[in-house]
């Protein structure tokens, strides 16, 4: 299964950062020396410059100037994530369960532990255990419902990873039951139906889901389900354009490449799809 899409940020201590909105605070701004705002903020900059080690220490001191149970779960999060980014995933695991031990710490954040906790089992090719993570925010009745739309796509995405085609279509039928609340569900929910049957080699089915995902119009998107819109349709695309390369019908392939190039949009997709067209140039090349 192609991978999807968004890069997992995964310095942010909020959910926001996984395309999804919540209601855990920004973290705060840097402040005077040797307090816990100005801590946290130093040892986060770190982070997203890659200085992992240095944010490690500085966020480790973070925790014990933590005053808040809030603030302390926040910190051993973020601590996980740089730990996360560099594969260490033992290391990861164990920080987020600290956060999760925590006492009375808002649910948002608890919910926003789970997401990388799974992800650093996917990473490792751990997809039960992955799925039991996802499972855990599925669980929660006290977040908002963006949590569980996140967590139910990648749930899916775990069984596609395992080749568990007709489980990945029955869980992307579930997404059905946001429709109501996030616009794109429908989107979204072709798109992982189109991708099961690509890997499944159904490549005309396939292609129909794909269609259904692209033939969705925006109009009625609100601002928040635009860039999942994008995303996923752009995703169609490619799977439209794969089926026929993948059945050696190479014209028909690089028209559709040739439609994401000229599409205005995001430019993962555009190269992607600019380097297929190549990769099929120099095949013909060389069968001249």
């Amino acid at each position: 299964m192609r991978k999807l899409f968004i890069v997992f940020a995964l310095l942010c201590a909020t959910a926001s950062c996984y395309a999804d909105t919540t209601a855990v605070p920004a973290p705060p701004p840097p402040a005077s020396p040797e307090d816990f705002n100005s801590m946290f903020g130093t040892g986060s900059s770190d982070g997203l410059n890659g200085k992992y080690d240095k944010g490690i220490a500085e966020l480790t001191k973070a925790v014990s100037l933590a005053t808040t149970n809030d603030q302390k779960a926040m910190v051993l999060l973020q601590i996980g994530n740089m730990y996360l980014i560099q594969k260490k995933f033992a290391e990861a695991r164990a920080n987020y369960d600290k956060v999760l031990a925590t006492n009375k710490i808002n649910p948002s954040l608890k919910a926003s532990t789970w997401m990388p906790y799974a992800e650093s089992y996917s990473q490792e090719g751990k997809y039960h255990e992955a799925r039991a993570a996802y499972n855990k925010i599925l669980s929660m009745k006290d977040v908002p419902l963006s949590f569980h739309f996140y967590a139910q796509r990648k749930k899916i995405e775990t069984y596609l990873s395992t080749k568990q085609y007709v489980q990945a279509r029955k869980e992307s039928e579930k997404l059905n039951s946001y429709n109501k609340i996030f616009a794109v569900t429908s989107v979204v929910a072709a798109y992982y139906i189109g991708e099961s049957y690509l890997d499944e080699g159904n490549f005309e089915t396939a292609r129909k889901q794909f269609a259904k995902a692209i033939g969705v119009k925006e109009n009625d998107l609100q601002v928040e389900d635009s860039f999942l819109f994008e995303i996923y349709q752009q995703q169609a695309s490619l799977g439209i354009a794969l089926s026929y390369f993948n059945q050696k019908q190479y014209g028909k392939a690089k028209e559709e490449y040739a439609k994401i190039v000229k599409m205005n949009c995001w430019g993962k997709f555009k190269s992607e799809a600019a380097n297929e067209i190549r990769v099929i140039d120099n095949m013909q090349k060389n069968w001249k």
